[in-house]
């Protein structure tokens, strides 16, 4: 069990809103690594399920994470995230509607630089293949020598899965931002993204 570093998740209301890119790359921004190429600008609209009686109950949040692996962070997580000195993630310009106003919003894709092989595999339940590649967790603990002076670094063996430190999750909660799930390695269970 880790006391120093959490995974952070995206944690959408029941009904939204949700983030459907509408146009622009469909680079996924979940390797760790930098995108050399000009990605132009992304689109996205902010949905509220339909069977929402009142869509206005369900405003737009400080992280979406949309199928495609490209993050959207809110002005406000990536300004509490740059306070701290958050440094390594390039933000892509995006477009951003939601959907029950039509008001554009100030969200950027966050492309998260970095990755960590910082399971311990002797204590996680993984499924290893002959090449030693991690194909399946079942359960993870991490080791947390791994994430020494890291704040927010991408796991290796689980790449959607966005690691944080102490600082991170802090500053996190005491901004109340919106959206996100902090989580330590012993909670996590497959099928959570």
């Amino acid at each position: 069990m880790s006391d120093e570093y959490f995974i952070m998740l995206a944690e959408p209301r029941w009904a939204g809103p949700t983030a459907f890119r509408v146009a622009g790359s469909e680079t996924r921004m979940n390797r760790g690594k930098r995108v050399r190429e000009d990605l132009g600008l992304f689109e996205f609209e902010l949905r509220v399920d339909e069977q929402a009686s009142d869509p206005l109950a369900f405003p737009p949040l400080d992280l979406h994470d949309p199928a495609g692996g490209q993050p959207l962070f809110s002005r406000r997580l990536i300004e509490a995230l740059r306070e701290i000195g958050v440094s390594n993630i390039d933000y892509y310009p995006a477009r951003v509607i939601y959907e029950p106003t039509g008001a554009e919003l100030d969200y950027e894709v966050a492309n998260v630089i970095g990755m960590v092989s910082g399971l311990d595999l002797d204590k996680s339940n993984v499924q290893v293949d002959d090449a030693g590649f991690v194909e399946r967790v079942r359960r993870m603990v991490f080791d947390e020598s791994q994430f020494e002076g890291q704040d927010l670094v991408r796991l290796r063996e689980k790449k959607n899965l966005i690691v944080i430190s102490r600082r991170v999750k802090e500053r996190i909660e005491e901004k109340a931002l919106t959206g996100i799930m902090i989580i330590r390695d012993e909670e996590w269970q497959p099928g959570m993204i």
